[in-house]
């Protein structure tokens, strides 16, 4: 067992101790209910077949009564404790897991957690507690069985030693199929978490996909994975199943065998009591062992992915096409706008300014058609921006840009076959990229991942490409990055439309653009004298 995962045991015994106590000690009372039932029962059984009377005085019916009842008293105590037992180790356990997140990323807070650690976090906690739950009345259970076996052995030997004959075998065919189930539920585990993460990755790259005319491949790489979950989950389900079946049988072996040595109709009836009990405690026992196993390993690996090693960050220090048509937006109504009218050069850039809330990231959006307007149009080529080829055109880089948990190499070359120019251009800007086809990119700082973000779109360029804020929250070393970039964009003749505060953008750009709650209050070329600020 992992270590980390006994000493949290520990800490839960040690803090739930009288708690799980209580649940040891009244838990026990079920099987010891059930044993005074049987005892009772036998004895009436044998006065019957000896045609004794009866002899139960109102006296002896009374303590029959009261015994039960003082049982089923502690059993409620039972499910009281077990319920308080629950409710608080759940949130005790989920507070050290997520301290311990805390405290092994304390010196790695840009790194990000996949989606589906808080599945695997929930996960932890329910096998947490109901391991040791079910580890706490499993002994109580197997006395019990054995009790009812020395039962049934004593009505008849010949049954009682198929009995014993019979669950021996069960045992190894449960125990062969352990490392079995071990490994089909690591698959169904590592498939489940590939959905959450696919799913959550889709969902923070929409921009990207699109851009890139994706979404038909994420869609069908999504339902490939939701394929694989299926598949494996009936492998598991099919492969504990035929324990059960297995299981079953066996006890419709030990009936039929009943019916044949057993004629005494006294003692079929007792027999088929003992073996009614027999039958349900063993559906607890069986499911109890297999559970408990099963949780044990669910336990395991989830906790391994939570808590594998974080990937060491490496430093990243990290077609020419001519259009004589400009994009033109026309009486564009939303939220923030009341009838824009702009003519958007072609083969230049223009620069929007302005401040915080003056509109320059809903009209970049509304030029890659992210965000709906009321009304209005904006036309580029001929081409509509409800057509769905528009996207075609255009490359969109968000302020904060998201990249896939995948290798850095896949990220770069995302959407493309071609890679013949990589090698220009990261000599060009003078990129150091080590472990290519390795690097995690969820560990990139927001400057990093930005100038990922506009080499992807330098490698393969598009005739159109916005950026929103792209030197926002941007360390030194990477504006730099980024300055080339562009600058590099600028020579293939690329309509590039910036919302931007930094001057240094301004001063590259041929249209200066200032917004101000949605309206247009000054446009210039940037060689004109223009008084803005920023």
């Amino acid at each position: 067992m992992n270590p980390e995962i006994k000493n949290l045991i520990k800490k839960i015994l040690l803090n739930f101790k009288f708690e799980l106590f209580m649940i040891g000690i009244f838990g026990n009372v079920i099987w010891i209910r059930n044993i005074y039932v049987i005892n009772s029962l036998k004895i009436l059984v044998e006065k019957l077949k000896n045609n004794i009377g009866l002899g139960l005085e109102t006296r002896n019916i009374s303590i029959f009564f009261f015994k039960i009842l003082i049982m089923q008293i502690a059993i409620y105590i039972y499910s009281f404790y077990t319920d308080k037992y629950i409710i608080s180790s759940k949130n005790f356990i989920y507070k050290e897991i997520l301290h311990d997140i805390i405290k092994r990323r304390e010196n790695r807070l840009s790194k990000t957690l996949p989606y589906s650690i808080y599945s695997n976090i929930k996960a932890i906690s329910l096998d947490m507690r109901t391991l040791i739950r079910y580890s706490i009345s499993l002994f109580p259970n197997i006395l019990l069985q054995f009790a009812l076996f020395t039962k049934l052995y004593q009505i008849n030997k010949i049954i009682g030693t198929i009995f014993f004959l019979l669950y021996f075998i069960l045992g190894k065919i449960i125990w062969t199929n352990l490392p079995i189930l071990y490994k089909h539920k690591e698959k169904l585990i590592t498939s489940y978490n590939s959905i959450i993460n696919k799913n959550q990755d889709i969902n923070k790259n929409l921009v990207t996909i699109n851009s890139f005319n994706n979404l038909k491949k994420e869609k069908s790489i999504t339902e490939n994975l939701v394929k694989k979950f299926v598949n494996n989950n009936n492998i598991y389900s099919f492969t504990y199943n035929k324990i059960k079946a297995i299981y079953y049988s066996f006890h419709i072996i030990i009936l039929v065998f009943s019916i044949k040595f057993i004629k005494n109709n006294q003692e079929r009836n007792f027999f088929f009591l003992v073996f009614y009990f027999i039958l349900y405690n063993c559906n607890k026992i069986i499911g109890s062992i297999l559970d408990t196993y099963l949780y044990y390993i669910s336990l395991n690996l989830n906790h391994k992915i939570i808590f594998q090693d974080f990937p060491k960050a490496d430093t990243l220090t990290i077609r020419k096409q001519i259009f004589n048509k400009n994009i033109k937006i026309q009486n564009l109504n939303n939220h923030i706008f009341n009838n824009l009218n702009l003519n958007l050069v072609t083969n230049e850039t223009s620069i929007l300014i302005g401040e915080i809330g003056s509109g320059k990231s809903s009209l970049l959006k509304a030029l890659f058609n992210i965000e709906k307007t009321k009304s209005g149009k904006i036309t580029f080529q001929g081409i509509c921006s409800q057509n769905p080829k528009w996207k075609d055109n255009i490359h969109y880089c968000e302020q904060f840009p998201n990249l896939f948990s995948r290798s850095l190499d896949s990220n770069i070359f995302y959407g493309q076959k071609n890679k013949n120019s990589f090698n220009k251009l990261i000599n060009k800007f003078k990129i150091e990229l080590k472990n290519l086809e390795t690097l995690d990119c969820v560990k990139l700082s927001n400057g990093q991942k930005q100038v990922i973000t506009l080499l992807r779109v330098a490698i393969n360029p598009k005739p159109i490409v916005i950026l929103d804020e792209p030197t926002s929250s941007v360390d030194a070393l990477n504006k730099i990055i980024i300055y080339k970039i562009i600058r590099h964009l600028q020579e293939l003749n690329t309509t590039l439309i910036i919302a931007t505060h930094d001057l240094k953008l301004v001063e590259m750009g041929n249209t200066i653009i200032q917004l101000d709650k949605g309206k247009i209050i000054k446009q210039k070329k940037n060689m004109q004298n223009l008084d803005i600020s920023l």
